[in-house]
């Protein structure tokens, strides 16, 4: 397990990825399908919905 906040580091040591945001959590993200542009926007809250 890895937390880390830098997208670069994120991407070069994992396989897939979790995105948390405000007590939610993503599904995994596959490191070979994932853009940092996109993983950068699911951080600041984008796809998820207010329940």
């Amino acid at each position: 397990m890895l937390i880390s906040e830098d997208l670069e580091e994120a991407l070069a040591l994992s396989d897939s990825i979790i995105v948390m945001y405000d007590g939610y959590v993503s599904g995994p993200f596959e490191n070979d399908n994932v853009d940092i542009t996109s993983l950068g926007m699911r951080m600041a809250g984008e796809g998820f919905n207010a329940v």
